[in-house]
């Protein structure tokens, strides 16, 4: 009786109904969660938004109750799954009858609910607009960009960028926003049910020469792939593992889609690589995928890209977890600064080289080794080995495995492959070298190197099989050695190239060498890139031109006797100290924008202030 009436006590008296040795609920009790699902399955949406509250069951937890923790997590994936696609749903429908202060308003609680979802922001920011708060959308828009990347590290979606511009510049007039596709309502027993499997690898782009295929074939299969991804976005929303939540797709290739998800229990960002659906019948395609995350998991090393775990979706579509690294491919940089300096490509080849001799130590062959394999971190200015898609197991390596490259066929990028890897020929851990050779080539030009014939006219496999003038032309005086390293990495004759240990140990250098690399390092890359970066110049320019100006102009006038000293050099000391306070300010909000003032930034501007107020009132006393 006493447990009865602490649970009437704490549940209510008209939800507890006991009769004898029977305690049960009243009949007129009801679940939301349950009552969510049925609404959400009935496309009562407008019922489905109003009932829905915030995550399941959020806040609570069980010590020691893993499963009971599991199951929860779950079921609150899959609620919030349901409630992102109705709140989306009822705002079309807000949309089409006209109600825009209803859609305004469900766009509001979507933000409140989940402010980093991009999808809500679009369309509250679109929805603010569309009923003339202009103002108030740019205000919000600022908002979601300083606080996506204070969590996240990451820029908004292309999308709402042009949302925004469009804003901005006076030209927005039709809704813009792309609705999202909608979550599977059948969804429920999967997720129950369903655990991670044995599963994939993400795997580099296209492996094979390419066919010429008519432009109508090309349309239509392009359309096609349209409608996989799509699909495959909405199963990833629905149907990924209990541990993770995907937040946006953020990169594609022929062979595989990118996820940017979180792990909640953990607080991470990671990186879900998932086969393309018009890859997932080709048996040969899986079996590449799988073994990249295991080619990948079995090497340790700081530039090899790693992989947390596999796993495979409800219908049998691998996929794998890696770290989510912020940062850009070796393609993308070349495109946006253009070649780089001796010592910078002998810093990345160096790290390259490790990887690769981290690879080839134990009996693995990478076979595409180019500028989009390639990944520079931001925050370290290091760089991965990425895509292992389709490496190869050396003969001597301790795993034998089936082949899977049919006899003729050619894998890697025909830019970057081997002379015997385009003749089919059996490759050692050698053709990895000399796609190395081909992106240093690169790297310090601009572009690959010339094909040479001069191997097939003279017999001379000693020499390499590509054309080195332009690169000779670039460092016969500065950097001679580089050259000819990168000439016997292209050497047509495997047997003449070094093994990547070698190649390693020749950038090396000695300890002298070492240390000037790592001042190279930190000049060179670091603080040019991190000025530009913050977008100093731009910010400090015309603050030293005015400034200039005005000293100057004081400086006349207290020639003449119109200014007093001590007035021009107050004028002095609140320049120089201004324009420390300036680069403070620049350099937190140069690349972003006006954002929150971190804690560094107020105590440094404090600094700055009291500074000036000391040097000033010394000045006046002085003069």
């Amino acid at each position: 009786s006493q447990t009865i009436y602490e649970l009437r006590q704490n549940l209510g008296e008209e939800w507890v109904e006991s009769a004898g040795n029977t305690v049960r609920f009243a009949e007129s009790a009801w679940v939301d969660s349950t009552q969510f699902m049925e609404l959400t399955e009935s496309a009562r949406h407008a019922d489905a938004v109003q009932l829905y509250e915030g995550p399941f069951l959020e806040g609570v937890h069980l010590a020691q109750t893993h499963p009971f923790e599991e199951w929860v997590e779950r079921h609150r994936a899959r609620l919030s799954r349901r409630h992102r696609a109705s709140i989306n749903a009822f705002i079309e429908e807000c949309r089409s009858r006209g109600d825009l202060s209803a859609a305004l308003k469900s766009a509001w609680k979507w933000v409140g609910l989940d402010p980093l979802d991009d999808g809500g922001q679009q369309h509250l920011i679109q929805l603010l607009a569309e009923t003339g708060s202009r103002t108030e959308a740019l205000a919000e828009y600022d908002r979601y960009v300083a606080l996506l990347d204070a969590e996240l590290g990451l820029e908004p979606l292309d999308e709402t960028v042009e949302l925004v511009g469009a804003i901005r510049g006076g030209s927005f007039t039709a809704p813009m926003v792309r609705t999202p596709a909608e979550v599977p309502q059948d969804d429920g027993a999967k997720e129950d049910a369903g655990e991670e499997g044995s599963g994939g690898d993400p795997t580099a782009p296209s492996s094979t020469w390419p066919t010429p295929v008519p432009a109508q074939v090309h349309a239509e299969a392009a359309v096609s792939q349209a409608k996989d991804r799509d699909q495959l976005q909405a199963l990833m929303d629905s149907d990924l593992t209990p541990g993770l939540e995907v937040l946006r797709p953020i990169g594609q290739g022929s062979m595989a889609d990118v996820f940017l998800a979180r792990e909640p229990h953990l607080k991470r960002l990671v990186a879900v690589k998932v086969l393309s659906p018009h890859l997932y019948s080709d048996t040969k395609a899986r079996k590449r995928f799988e073994r990249e995350a295991q080619a990948a998991a079995r090497i340790n090393h700081p530039h090899v890209c790693t992989v947390h775990r596999v796993g495979s979706l409800s219908d049998g579509t691998p996929f794998l977890v890696s770290p989510f690294v912020k940062g850009t491919t070796l393609a993308q940089r070349l495109k946006a600064e253009g070649r780089l300096s001796a010592a910078e490509v002998r810093r990345v080849v160096r790290e390259i080289a490790s990887a690769l001799a981290a690879a080839h130590k134990l009996g693995i062959i990478h076979r595409d080794v180019r500028p989009d394999n390639v990944l520079r971190t931001d925050e370290s200015g290091h760089h991965s080995l990425c895509d292992f898609g389709i490496a190869g197991i050396l003969e001597t390596g301790e795993d034998h495995e089936p082949k899977l490259t049919q006899s003729g066929e050619i894998l890697g990028h025909p830019a970057y492959i081997s002379p015997e890897q385009m003749d089919g020929k059996p490759l050692t851990d050698r053709a990895d070298i000399y796609s190395l050779g081909i992106l240093a080539h690169q790297l310090l030009t601009g572009h690959p190197p010339p094909p040479s014939d001069a191997p097939s006219k003279k017999g001379d496999t000693s020499g390499p099989a590509v054309g080195l003038a332009p690169l000779a032309d670039f460092l016969k005086e500065t950097d001679p050695e580089l050259v000819e390293l990168i000439g016997s990495c292209l050497a047509a004759d495997p047997s003449h190239r070094p093994s990547a240990s070698d190649v390693e140990r020749r950038l090396q250098g000695d300890r002298r060498t070492r240390v000037q690399n790592k001042v190279d390092e930190i000049v060179d890359v670091s603080v040019p890139r991190l000025i530009f970066k913050k977008r100093l110049p731009h910010i400090l320019g015309p603050y030293v031109a005015g400034s200039w100006i005005g000293v100057e102009a004081a400086g006349e006038f207290q020639t003449r006797g119109v200014v007093p000293e001590w007035l021009f050099w107050f004028i002095v000391v609140s320049v120089v100290f201004g324009f420390f306070a300036v680069s403070v300010v620049g350099w937190f909000h140069g690349e972003k924008g006006r954002q929150r003032m971190p804690m560094a930034e107020k105590w440094l501007l404090s600094a700055i202030g009291v500074g000036w107020v000391i040097a000033a009132i010394g000045t006046i006393v002085k003069f």
